[in-house]
């Protein structure tokens, strides 16, 4: 006959179970910062992909309209929103009131046809003429890509709240761990602080060499 001990069962006591919460506790302190930044982490890779599709969206009006870049504002611009002409090559096959420039995960508002959250540097269209560098009416000019120069640390579009061109740093929203998602006019994408987007949004009544 097979012998079973008599085995007593023995419940958790109220300390034991005090002290597994507490421990189960100080675990997910230390670990929800580092997920917290993960989090924010990913957001700015979707942000900065978004606007990697919007460079695409550049090279491609660019190669349709001899080299122009989109311009900011009318009166060149049937509406007077860069994101006017761009959206026709980021979403085709429907109307320009179907189609949506995703937004950054970010963005406080949720993204329609004509706010995304994403401005364009207003000075990518003020082109120096033989008079000096204007900006009202008709003085504007369409600026190309080869007239551009220092591609590499001029701003092209960046993060805002505001759905208005960049007139500086001020109107970038720095919403990735204090950093704002830019798209630069060499094409690339990457994060800027306050300081560093003041130096890539180039005034050109300061005389910057375009």
């Amino acid at each position: 006959m097979l012998y079973i001990p008599d085995v007593k069962t023995r419940a958790f006591t109220l300390i034991e179970l005090l002290v597994v919460i507490a421990i189960i506790s100080i675990l997910a302190m230390l670990l929800l910062p580092s997920l917290e930044v993960v989090r924010h982490q990913a957001r700015a890779v979707v942000c900065t992909s978004n606007l990697r599709q919007i460079g695409f969206a550049y090279i491609a009006y660019a190669n349709d309209w001899n080299d122009l870049i989109v311009p900011v504002k009318g009166p060149y611009t049937a509406k007077g929103k860069w994101g006017d002409d761009l959206i026709l090559y980021i979403d085709e096959g429907s109307t320009i009131g179907g189609k949506i420039i995703k937004g950054c995960p970010n963005y406080k508002w949720k993204p329609t046809p004509w706010q995304n959250g994403y401005a364009m540097n207003l000075f990518m269209e003020a082109v120096p003429l033989a008079s000096g560098p204007q900006y009202q009416g008709a003085a504007l000019r369409w600026l190309t890509w080869n007239r551009l120069t220092s591609r590499s640390t001029r701003l092209l579009v960046a993060d805002t709240n505001n759905d208005e061109n960049l007139w500086g740093q001020g109107d970038i929203d720095y919403r990735h761990r204090k950093r704002g998602g830019v798209l630069l006019c060499d094409m690339r994408t990457t994060t800027l602080n306050l300081a560093q987007a003041g130096k890539a949004i180039y005034d050109p009544a300061k005389g910057t060499d375009y």
